[in-house]
């Protein structure tokens, strides 16, 4: 059996960028009293992943007896869960024609910050 592979680049990427930065000041107001303020952040945009398109997707086990786990792996590398318990079910890939095709895309911008005053 023959493969084909395709590929193909998506002319928008840009370069993933994380940027961060702090501010620290100390402050002595009397003796043996201090300030401290602080300020910390970050923002990341252009952030990528890839993710494989063809992949059995995850379910939560129903079963109080339990689910066997194990997707395309071979039987002896299987497992039992516990009812609760997200796993990939035993199965072939939704289109078996296909291997793992990897898609990238963009996930976006993030930001965080932090505060601190002691």
């Amino acid at each position: 059996m023959r493969y084909l592979r395709a590929r193909r680049s998506r002319p928008d990427l840009q370069t993933p960028t994380i940027q961060e930065w702090s501010l620290e000041v100390d402050r002595e107001i009397a003796q043996n009293v201090a300030l401290e303020v602080s300020y910390v952040g970050n923002q990341s945009y252009h952030v990528s992943t890839s993710m494989d398109v063809n992949t059995i997707r995850p379910v939560i086990c129903q079963n109080p007896a339990g689910c066997l786990s194990g997707g395309t792996r071979p039987a002896r590398l299987r497992v039992m869960v516990a009812k609760g318990t997200e796993y990939i079910p035993v199965g072939t890939r939704p289109n078996p024609y296909v291997a793992s095709p990897q898609t990238w895309m963009y996930l976006g911008t993030a930001n965080s910050t932090e505060e601190a005053f002691r």
